[in-house]
């Protein structure tokens, strides 16, 4: 493991996989898998690159685990906002190390798919409560499905076993699948919500850094979303690959994260 960073344990998300900077960290990166993700092996090379590379140093680090097929989309986000609001205070991680009272300069959520949704509603939660650090926010989104997905292929591409041989009656099973529909009750309040903010000059931190949509996704619904620039096109990769880069063969997503923590 690098000498950049330790390995951490958080108590309330013990499945989360976490790397603690051993400089005084100025930013906090968590990572948040798909529909059907895993905690880690979403992310391709991520989980070396942020380890060893110079730019992340100073960057705690956490890669994410909740049960995307279990739980409705809603309890997922409030969850996560539970857990960010946890988090955006530095913990200690080590005796006498002194950052309990420090807080983050930025706090950078990369989202893929279902876990793009997700990160909209938990920063809308944050917000409702009055919480701060949503000011520190900047999101990097990997084929985002804020707008919705096709629920077949989002099936067949991403369900295990069973569900995935047998997408068309998955959604029984999988409450997260009905929230996914494009024009979904939940996908609009998320988008209502977001547009009276920014109506309202109150909601810069709706907007996305970076938005990535891979030209060959055929699961997500794609275009505009609210105020977000527009989005950048990945030629090569589809809605699985795209957000896994290589060291060497594929570095767009990682330079798009470095511009974002910068």
């Amino acid at each position: 493991m690098s000498d950049n960073h330790v390995l951490g344990y958080l108590d309330k998300s013990p499945l989360s996989v976490v790397y603690y900077s051993v400089e005084p960290p100025t930013t906090l990166i968590v990572f948040i898998h798909g529909f059907g993700g895993h905690v880690t092996k979403t992310w391709g090379d991520f989980i070396e690159v942020v380890r060893n590379q110079a730019e992340f140093t100073t960057c705690d680090i956490i890669f994410y685990h909740y049960k995307s097929l279990k739980y409705h989309m809603a309890s997922s986000a409030l969850e996560f906002y539970d857990h960010l609001n946890e988090w955006s205070v530095l913990p200690t991680i080590y005796p006498g190390d002194n950052r309990m009272q420090a807080t983050y300069r930025n706090i950078v959520i990369v989202a893929h798919s279902l876990g793009a949704l997700i990160t909209r509603q938990a920063l809308l939660y944050a917000n409702n409560a009055g919480n701060d650090w949503v000011n520190k926010v900047r999101m990097l989104f990997f084929a985002p499905a804020h707008k919705g997905a096709r629920i077949l292929e989002l099936s067949l591409k991403c369900l295990p076993g069973f569900y995935g041989a047998f997408g068309l009656i998955a959604h029984w099973f999988i409450p997260v699948l009905g929230d996914l529909k494009e024009g979904s009750e939940p996908i609009k309040e998320v988008m209502k919500l977001t547009e009276e903010l920014l109506k309202q000059g109150k909601g810069d931190f709706t907007r996305t850094a970076i938005s990535v949509h891979a030209i060959k996704d055929k699961i997500i619904i794609g275009g505009l979303y609210c105020q977000d620039p527009t989005p950048e096109p990945d030629y090569e990769h589809d809605h699985v690959s795209v957000c896994k880069p290589h060291p060497v063969e594929f570095r767009t997503p990682i330079d798009y994260l470095v511009s974002v923590i910068k």
